[in-house]
């Protein structure tokens, strides 16, 4: 989809080295006006030093609070969004997940209290159908302004952030692992109900990687002593 023009949302970014803020910044730089989430009052100066530094003052200052366990407040961002983009939402990125420590202190995903799996499956998972349907609106309205005949990338996207631990036992991911193969599930079905409005919703599933190597440097010669 070509970025240049639209109005995007991205929630999910933490620190510098989310995924999410990647995104945003990508987006960004291709003409995307975008509306940046922060969890909570913890995590605003954290995400509001980040946007600050890349695109300004303004731009800090129009973060929106949203914690996805709460209804409220996605309906804030929801209204919000309305007014900021006019009633209409090209592109929303889904970068949210979370487990509380409780979930990986027992180092077993057999001992996993029910308590934090209800929390990793929350955040991570259905607050996608939570924060999507709340969307929906502006997504639809986005899907109605594309040209009849338009090319089928064209319209609003749904896109969320997966893993491998999705698909494969990953050693110490433990209660994340089905948390994301429950949101993969959960984006499939969107897909079904969502494509004939128009708007797409996709999965971006990334795997561990090594870091480059960097090249050795190579060993000084010894000076050689002199006999005395």
């Amino acid at each position: 989809m070509a970025l240049a023009g639209k109005r995007g949302l991205v929630v999910g970014v933490v620190n510098q080295r989310s995924i999410a803020w990647a995104v945003a910044r990508q987006w960004r730089a291709a003409g995307c006006d975008v509306a940046v989430t922060y969890q909570d009052e913890r995590a605003r100066p954290h995400v509001e030093k980040l946007v600050a530094r890349e695109w300004g003052d303004e731009a800090a200052a129009g973060l929106l609070r949203c914690d996805v366990r709460r209804d409220d407040e996605l309906t804030a961002v929801a209204t919000a969004l309305g007014r900021r983009f006019e009633g209409r939402l090209d592109a929303l990125l889904h970068g949210a997940a979370f487990a509380p420590p409780e979930a990986f202190a027992a180092g077993s995903l057999l001992h996993t209290p029910r308590d934090a799996w209800q929390t990793t499956l929350d955040v991570s998972a259905y607050s996608l159908l939570a924060l999507t349907r709340e969307l929906h609106p502006l997504l639809r309205a986005a899907a109605e302004g594309v040209a009849v005949g338009a090319a089928p990338h064209g319209g609003p996207a749904v896109t969320t952030l997966s893993y491998l631990g999705a698909r494969r036992v990953v050693p110490n991911y433990l209660a994340m692992g089905p948390a994301k193969a429950a949101l993969e599930a959960a984006a499939r079905g969107l897909a079904a109900e969502l494509g004939p409005d128009g708007i797409r919703v996709n999965i971006i599933r990334y795997t561990p990687h090594r870091p480059t190597p960097l090249p050795r440097p190579r060993p000084r010669p010894r000076p050689r002593q002199l006999p005395r």
